[in-house]
């Protein structure tokens, strides 16, 4: 939760900008301090006040809230004949105000206040504007002069960082209702913004600490207050404020219909069950591989008495998928392709990880072995796959095992191959790539443990093949847009310099795990020169030019990155172009919490960019395996390893099907030598020609499927021409 990590453009005017989507509620949603300089007080005004603040609740924030007495004439009449102090008018015209509400936004934000004054988190004074005599001034010539007239907000999150928004002062129910607003934010972490954040913060705590001429400023008095905590809910969660703001969900309501397996995915079933309930299906992303195997586990639930199943996967959070779709193969599986599920409930399932997962494991394989429970479903990461207690337990079972290990080339490593038991007499392995890159052992071993491929549908064929469901291809077809970067002179030398330092430990490498080590570092400082190669930055600015060109706006769009700060550029570039964008790690968490409505944050960045809230999600690694963001349809590689793996899981990210998604568009920066290095001595040939191999086979791969492939090929010959290097 960092005020940092959300997209902020430097100015709003809700003629442009939905101003509660795009800023009350992402700021407030990562805030734990708000202080207002509000305007009039009125019910309304203290309504518009609190727009967007449910998150800003449930993170425990504490609001300071400063607002202007409202007096008229009359009001200021009675004062000056001495017949009331300005404290009682001003409790009596406020509490008159309180009485009197009918609009339930109003009062529901109004409630919330209340509450939060019960709970010790919302503090608010009054500013009564004086003359020069010490009698206060009217309302209307308060306006006149501008006196207590601009709207001043501070924010602050966790880690300290703040922000100041400035501007006209709208805080009116009319202000809600048309939304017209225009201010101005600054950032008190950016030295361009400073100076005038300083501004707004000491502008409200001049008014905060009655230090304001002409001003006396007092604590709301007793009466309101208790007023404001009587109309408040014992329980906020019970006012449901969300209901006031557009809700996103990753996925539209839609009624669940049955799922049915298509005829390929009964063949691919046929086939695992064929090879004596062993084997791998390799199937490019959107083809069902989830529900071929549930399919799988139905069969072998069908031929056991009791049954164990592992269900193993690279992340945590596919984990919760995993469990997620097979409670709905529970609910709406037809019995055709599912039988056994109806019978199955949360008592047969168990999530490794969770709170005493240790002592619930123990407990439900002894209801395994003593009869008590024929058939249990335990959900597992690949690394805790190899935990040794879970193999103890697993070992000591005397019922049928059954594994099946999504994205199976991760559990080739040393350590993970530890959980592949011999005790697992049925196996299944999914994987769009199931060959591990540059690890003939490790697949070796994958494939000597679950057997061979039993049935592939790849990439290709699921660009070219119509569903009979809805007519259309199942996965959506896609151009493929190369851009060009060079390495400087600099990164170059650099480049050959490691090379040279690589080609000769290479020899040693293999005899000597210090060696290895060193080997092993110098392939990745070489790799890290590629990725973070600083003309990208240039080449992504033309490549988001483009975009906006071509598609009116960018929007649904991914940008893979590198580390080493290569993301933090690209999002300042974003920042610069009033995009507004959200980082998307791994380090976001993926447990629900209360402060996110019982959602994870990975899920709420989802949710918001799928909303469009968030036009782009800038993103390294954790993208590229799992996820599914159907609606993004743009992705632009900045950064990739040369593992054919990881390119291939980004391109899947994209050509998931969607509604009024019919092609999906891959921007890609590829990384040329200097031009003027082409054509020198032939030792600095061989080193242009390995960072040109590196880059093109990633070239090659997207570009012979897709729609534009001729006119991709044929720049590709181009520049190899050029090149004078193939």
């Amino acid at each position: 939760m960092s005020l940092k990590k959300i997209s902020l453009k430097k100015s709003y005017d809700s003629d442009n900008d939905n101003i509660l989507k795009d800023f009350y509620i992402p700021s407030l949603s990562n805030s734990v301090v708000y202080k207002r300089l509000a305007g009039f007080f009125s019910s309304s005004s203290l309504a518009v006040a609190a727009r967007g603040i449910s998150k800003f609740i449930e993170n425990g924030g504490h609001m300071q809230l400063i607002t202007s007495a409202k007096l008229q004439k009359a009001d200021i009449d009675v004062i000056r004949q001495a017949h009331e102090n300005p404290e009682k008018i001003v409790e009596k015209m406020i509490l008159s105000d309180l009485e009197k509400l009918e609009d339930k936004f109003i009062l529901d934000h109004v409630s919330a206040l209340g509450w939060m004054i019960a709970n010790k988190n919302l503090e608010i004074k009054i500013a009564i504007v004086m003359d020069e005599s010490g009698i206060p001034i009217d309302e209307k010539t308060i306006e006149g002069q501008g006196i207590f007239h601009q709207k001043v907000g501070i924010l602050e999150d966790r880690e300290g960082n703040k922000i100041s928004f400035s501007g006209s002062d709208n805080e009116s129910a009319t202000a809600w209702i048309a939304n017209i607003e225009e201010f101005k934010v600054f950032r008190n972490w950016l030295d361009a913004e400073k100076e005038y954040f300083n501004t707004d913060e000491k502008r409200f705590n001049k008014f905060w600490n009655e230090n304001a001429l002409r001003t006396k400023v007092i604590n709301i008095p007793e009466a309101i207050k208790n007023k404001l905590i009587e109309i408040a809910p014992p329980d906020i969660k019970a006012l449901d404020l969300e209901k006031y703001y557009i809700k996103h969900k990753l996925q539209p309501d839609k009624k669940e219909v049955k799922i049915k397996l298509r005829t390929y995915q009964q063949e691919a079933v046929n086939n695992w069950v064929s090879n004596n309930y062993k084997g791998i299906l390799e199937m490019a992303t959107a083809t069902g591989k989830t529900f071929v195997a549930i399919a799988c586990l139905n069969q072998a639930m069908k031929n056991t008495k009791r049954l164990v199943c592992i269900i193993s996967a690279p992340y945590s959070h596919l984990i919760e998928q995993w469990k997620g779709e097979i409670d709905r193969v529970i609910n709406y599986g037809e019995k055709e392709y599912f039988n056994n599920f109806p019978n199955l409930t949360d008592s047969n399932q168990l999530i490794i990880g969770r709170p005493n997962w240790k002592k619930l494991l123990s407990n439900k394989l002894l209801d395994v072995e003593n009869e008590l429970l024929d058939k249990l479903i335990i959900f597992t990461t690949h690394d805790t796959l190899a935990n040794r207690f879970l193999i103890d337990k697993i070992s000591d079972l005397t019922t049928d095992v059954m594994i099946i290990a999504d994205e199976v080339h991760g559990v080739g490593t040393a350590v993970r191959k530890e959980g592949l038991l011999e005790k697992y007499t049925m196996r299944l392995g999914l994987s769009a790539t199931p060959k591990r890159w540059m690890d003939e052992e490790g697949s070796k071993a994958i494939f000597d443990y679950f057997g061979d491929t039993v049935y592939e549908f790849p990439l290709e064929k699921a660009i070219k093949t119509i569903n009979p469901e809805t007519g259309k291809t199942f996965l959506t077809p896609y151009d493929y847009l190369p851009y060009f970067a060079e390495l400087t002179e600099d990164e170059a030398e650099k480049y050959i310099e490691i090379s040279k330092k690589i080609s000769q430990l290479s020899t040693y490498s293999k005899k000597s795990e210090v060696f290895q080590k060193r080997f092993d570092i110098l392939l990745n400082k070489r790799a890290d020169i590629l990725k973070s190669a600083i003309n990208k930055l240039d080449v992504l600015k033309a490549i988001i030019k483009d975009i906006q060109d071509i598609h009116g706006e960018i929007r649904n769009t991914l940008i893979y990155c590198h580390k080493g700060g290569q993301l933090e550029k690209i999002q300042e570039i974003l920042n610069n172009l009033g995009i507004r964008q959200h980082e998307f790690t791994g380090n976001e968490g993926t447990n629900p919490k209360a402060i996110f409505n019982n959602n994870s944050e990975r899920e709420i960045i989802l949710n918001n960019f799928v909303s469009g809230h968030y036009q782009v999600l800038v993103a390294m690694k954790c993208l590229d395996e799992g996820i599914d963001i159907p609606t993004a349809k743009i992705g632009v590689i900045v950064a990739s390893s040369t593992n054919p793996r990881e390119f291939i899981q980004r391109r899947g990210r994209l050509l998931r099907r969607s509604e009024g998604k019919e092609k999906a568009f891959i921007y890609d920066v590829i990384i040329l030598p200097p031009i003027q290095t082409l054509r020198l001595d032939e030792d600095l040939q061989q080193y242009n020609k390995t960072i040109l191999k590196k880059e093109f086979a990633r070239y090659e791969e997207f570009s012979k499927v897709a729609d534009n492939s001729a006119e991709c090929l044929l720049k590709l010959i181009n520049i190899e021409k050029k090149s004078n290097l193939f």
